[in-house]
């Protein structure tokens, strides 16, 4: 895990001691049967999953929450949502305007994002939480990601089933709040997970779940108790979710078009692209530094100096390992690559926008997956 980013220092009124790209998997108290997490989800239709990269709250017929940091392996043009196991198409994904990280494997500080289906479904729909949540709320978290019991250290990946388990807010800043996993927490004490990353996190009201969270990372020791589980405040951004969808509703966000090639195109953005692939896969990390100082904008950095930007980056691991672009998708917009790891070891995306000056505004990697026809077992509908 890396080192937690001055921005969430100031969200919190505590420093965390790390955090990760997604959130830590389902971790159930060690003495609950996992039954039990099973029945607890039964209700909770509104929690959908994204392809098999996350989990997200159907907050209109044919509109779902979740974080911006899993739908950055929606690739673009293509994934689905899974509605009570009923595969529904994505027409579109509406990243908040501040849903970009500027290091590589951590959420950014506003992790959400808005995917719209290509129709609407019949499940009902999650509500808004009227209110906001304060420290000692009881809440439910639910997704379709790994599962442990806690301390076992056997964790289960996805099985398509929904889990749930219960919590309660420790910490309330100012765009997200924190639980803990506690040994002598409530009855079905649990976190949520990679894979349960995007999901809700619920308040109980008279009229049901309402949705007060997002599920955006973890930290602290997996699957020991004391680790922690953080979520964007729903209320804080409930404007931009219902100002998004009205917009787009109403025809006035153009959907944008997208030309698929198998290299990046004789663009800028191609270029830009090209470059940071290779400053990534050379060994020499000076060359991520001068990339950054080349090409790169304030807003790609958050304003991170370019040597301390290079050091954020370099944590992802991949630094002096053969990297090779093996689909590109560009919009008028922006420009999105796959890349294979290590001759298909890992696979990794990456996201790239100019300014007006011809310097990246936005650079995002982010953990990626096989395209469908490197890997047979592959379900042509996984959202990638």
């Amino acid at each position: 895990m890396t080192a937690t980013p001055p921005a969430l220092r100031r969200a919190l009124p505590v420093a965390l001691l790390a955090l990760a790209a997604a959130a830590p998997p389902v971790f159930l108290r060690h003495d609950r049967d996992e039954a039990r997490s099973l029945e607890r989800a039964r209700p909770l239709a509104a929690t959908v999953r994204i392809g098999s990269i996350g989990t997200g709250t159907l907050v209109a017929p044919r509109w779902v929450l979740t974080a911006a940091h899993v739908v950055d392996g929606l690739w673009p043009g293509t994934g689905t949502v899974f509605v009570e196991d009923r595969p529904v198409a994505v027409l579109s994904v509406h990243r908040h305007p501040e849903g970009d990280s500027p290091i590589p494997g951590q959420p950014p500080e506003v992790d959400l994002a808005l995917v719209r289906l290509a129709e609407a479904v019949d499940v009902p729909p999650a509500p808004l939480a009227a209110t906001d949540v304060r420290p000692g709320d009881a809440v439910v978290v639910a997704g379709y990601g790994d599962f442990a019991l806690a301390g076992t250290g056997d964790v289960r990946p996805p099985d398509g089933r929904r889990r749930a388990a219960t919590n309660t807010v420790d910490e309330v800043g100012e765009l997200r709040f924190v639980m803990h996993l506690d040994r002598d927490g409530t009855e079905l004490e649990g976190v949520s997970a990679p894979g349960d990353s995007g999901g809700p996190v619920y308040v109980e009201t008279d009229d049901g779940p309402a949705l007060a969270g997002v599920s955006s990372g973890g930290f602290g020791a997996w699957g020991a108790y004391g680790m922690g589980d953080l979520a964007v405040r729903v209320r804080v951004f409930a404007p931009w979710i219902r100002e998004t969808t009205a917009r787009v509703d109403a025809g006035e966000v153009p959907i944008p078009e997208w030309t698929t090639t198998d290299a990046p195109p004789a663009t800028p953005a191609g270029r830009t692209l090209t470059a940071f692939v290779d400053a990534l896969s050379a060994v020499d990390p000076s060359r991520l530094v001068a990339f950054a100082e080349e090409r790169l904008a304030p807003r790609a950095t958050r304003g991170l100096p370019a040597d301390e930007w290079a050091r954020e980056t370099a944590l992802f691991g991949v630094q002096g390992v053969p990297l090779r672009v093996v689909r590109c998708a560009a919009s008028a917009e922006e420009l999105v690559a796959l890349l294979s790891v290590d001759e298909g070891a890992d696979w990794l995306h990456l996201r790239v926008a100019l300014g007006d000056d011809g310097r990246a505004t936005t650079l995002v990697l982010s953990p990626g997956a096989p395209p469908v026809d490197a890997d047979e077992d592959a379900a042509p509908d996984d959202g990638r």
